[in-house]
């Protein structure tokens, strides 16, 4: 017995360190941040975008490089030198062979290059820098987007559970509605017709709720997608009656949307962007050293008979674009427009996203005062179909009033469930548009 105990015990554990719990919509978006594929890869892009701002900025400095080499000249070419060089009396015109050089070749150097004025280096390391920025909020845009998502996927699965619990006493009422009917079509009191509609009545329901069921796997898989977990995921239904006023702001004080500061290093990007195709018509200055040393020699590593061969010199290099066959000038017009383009996107995204907040308040506070009224209705409904099924088993009403009646109750749940999923997606964006993602 102690055996079987501990192995249920082990199970028990095992399945609960498997299963994601999450009681609430914060708790799902915090693990969301750190596992959610979309998000990490938004944040991998951040550090790429790091790397190469650094890796731009590198070009302004100087860059040393040193080198070594050795040669082995197998065959010293043969250089043909006029005959008269040795000989006054040769024939005009007649030459000589001879080989110049050695064997072997030794040689070490450095080199150091500084590009001291470099307009455009100096340009497009600032637009790295920019990139950053944009990559920023574009992973808050990313996250901003996601939670979206994951609040829409959340209280899906929160409504089909309360869907569920109302289909579940659906298909009770509905199975009880038949037994009845079954009784009094077998004694003949009901037409077949009537028994046929409290049939389908109870078909329905029980359609109604398999289907839920159905789409409420589908929704837990999704959400498994959505934040990177292949186990299973628990979601108490008991969080569908949370309150979600403590969790927003009664004034509605918006933070700058995402997608706007998202916009905005856009248009820094071009603006950037136009500063580099300028710098295409500025010179740029350059300053080089160098120093080599070598070794030449007859015999292989024979350094007390070797020729030392020093080399070393300066250079300072201007670079002046005098024509470029107008290309500079046409990147230039194209980079104006691109900011132009930028900025008109921005000045409407900045109108559009205030009236879309505008609206969003109106919606919450219309689909508040709705649900609070078909919530009414529905109690309402819930209250008299009681009576009027004491008065259907108790023989008082028909069962076509009994159904007919019952279709009222439906069709209030409908509304309910209609008006309770408005008011969660609404409750979700104001809540996660007022979060700030900065």
């Amino acid at each position: 017995m102690k055996k079987i105990f501990f192995i249920v015990f082990l199970l028990f554990t095992f399945s609960a360190r498997s299963q994601l719990q999450f009681y609430s919509l914060p708790e799902l978006l915090q693990y969301a941040d750190s596992n959610a594929i979309v998000i990490k890869n938004a944040q991998i892009q951040q550090r790429i975008s790091s790397a190469r701002q650094k890796d731009a900025k590198s070009f302004l400095y100087p860059t040393i490089n040193g080198s070594a080499g050795f040669n082995d000249n197998l065959t010293l070419q043969p250089t043909l030198v006029p005959a008269q060089l040795f000989n006054a009396n040769a024939p005009e015109g007649s030459f000589k062979e001879m080989k110049f050089g050695k064997q072997y070749l030794y040689s070490t150097g450095v080199q150091l290059q500084w590009n001291i004025l470099d307009f455009q280096k100096i340009f497009a390391s600032k637009t790295a820098a920019i990139q950053v920025k944009a990559d920023i909020s574009n992973s808050q845009l990313v996250k901003f987007n996601t939670y979206n998502q994951l609040a829409s996927t959340y209280y899906s699965i929160l409504m089909d559970k309360e869907a569920i619990k109302i289909y579940q006493k659906n298909v009770q009422v509905a199975t009880d509605i038949q037994n009845v009917a079954n009784e009094k079509y077998n004694k003949g009191i009901i037409s077949e017709a009537d028994y046929n509609q409290a049939q389908i009545q109870n078909i329905k329901c029980k359609r109604d709720l398999e289907n839920t069921q159905q789409d409420l796997t589908t929704l837990f898989k999704q959400l498994q997608t959505q934040i990177n977990f292949s186990d299973s995921i628990a979601i108490p239904l008991e969080d569908s009656t949370e309150k979600s006023d403590e969790r927003l702001n009664a004034d509605h004080d918006f933070p700058e949307h995402p997608e706007i500061a998202w916009q905005k290093t856009q248009l820094e990007l071009a603006n950037a962007s136009l500063k580099e195709s300028e710098a295409l018509r500025t010179p740029s200055i350059s300053a080089g050293y160098q120093y080599n040393y070598g070794w030449a020699m007859n015999s292989f590593s024979d350094f007390n008979g070797a020729s030392h061969l020093p080399q070393q010199y300066v250079a300072l290099k201007l670079n002046l674009p005098i024509f470029t066959g107008f290309s500079t000038k046409q990147k230039i017009i194209q980079s104006k427009l691109q900011v132009q383009q930028q900025a008109l996107q921005l000045e409407n995204m900045r109108l559009t996203e205030n009236k879309q907040d505008q609206i969003l308040v109106i919606q919450f506070s219309q689909a508040l005062s709705q649900l609070q009224k078909n919530k009414a209705l529905l109690d309402l409904q819930e209250r008299n179909d009681f009576h009027y099924a004491n008065q259907y088993n108790s023989g008082i009403l028909s069962l076509d009033s009994r159904l007919t009646k019952y279709k009222d109750l439906l069709t209030a749940q409908n509304d309910y469930l209609q008006s309770l999923a408005n008011y969660k997606l609404y409750e979700y964006r104001l809540y996660i548009r007022q979060l700030n993602f900065q």
